[in-house]
């Protein structure tokens, strides 16, 4: 177990209120947002880079189980996903913070092309979570999460009523990827429950256990936020 547990439970908050800013309108100063989502990117691109800063000291600085090899030789590749994923989301909700403050669409693919950020930052976090667990089908999985992205970002594109059934077929495919993620993590955390003997590794379990939760219960609100875009919710 790495110690990403925690940054997954931050990124998910995080997440969660980008896609709500980004389901939010322009205001009548043309392509300037309002002071609530302004804030929103502020406190979210701070929060992001701190994590992405704080994950990229604790790895690089990793010495081994003997804290004394500079550059661990036995050190896993794997655990710098995390890195990723904060900073591809810092990256986002920069060209947002830049795009409001000289009011023009900035970047498009990550100001007003909603979901297409997540195209990198999500299936990232589903390998990460899958990975840290010792999960299989982990690519597999990103993959297909890939996929449903993909008709997320064609139903903010096409027009209605093709984007109602985009939708539609992107909830089938979300909803199937959702249950196979959810049966594959609850069988890997009940198997670490069961290993977990000293105090150290039942801790870290709580970490696994809330990071968990909060994937899957802020992940399954993804499509009501779709339907409540056009009204700015």
């Amino acid at each position: 177990m790495s110690m990403s547990a925690k940054w997954i439970v931050a990124l998910c908050l995080v997440q969660l209120l980008a896609g709500v800013n980004a389901s939010s309108e322009l205001t009548s100063e043309g392509h300037c947002w309002g002071p609530v989502k302004v804030a929103g990117d502020l406190i979210g691109f701070i929060l992001i880079t701190t994590a992405t800063i704080y994950i990229g000291f604790k790895n690089a600085t990793y010495k081994g189980p003997s804290n004394t090899e500079r550059n661990f030789n036995g050190y896993k590749e794997e655990n710098m996903i995390a890195l990723f994923i904060n900073l591809f989301a810092s990256v986002a909700y920069w060209a947002r913070i830049i795009s409001n403050a000289y009011c023009t669409r900035g970047f498009i693919m990550l100001t007003h092309l909603r979901y297409c950020d997540y195209l990198t930052t999500c299936p990232l976090l589903v390998l990460d979570l899958l990975w840290n667990l010792e999960a299989p089908y982990k690519c597999t999985s990103a993959g297909l999460i890939l996929i449903t992205l993909l008709t997320g970002v064609a139903c903010s594109i096409v027009p209605s009523p093709q984007s109602y059934l985009w939708f539609a077929f992107g909830d089938i495919i979300f909803f199937y990827v959702y249950a196979m993620i959810f049966v594959i993590v609850r069988s890997r955390v009940a198997f670490f429950v069961a290993r977990a003997k000293n105090e150290m590794a039942i801790k870290a379990m709580y970490y696994i256990k809330f990071a968990c939760a909060c994937f899957f219960l802020i992940w399954i609100w993804f499509p009501l936020l779709w339907i409540l875009s056009p009204y700015c919710l």
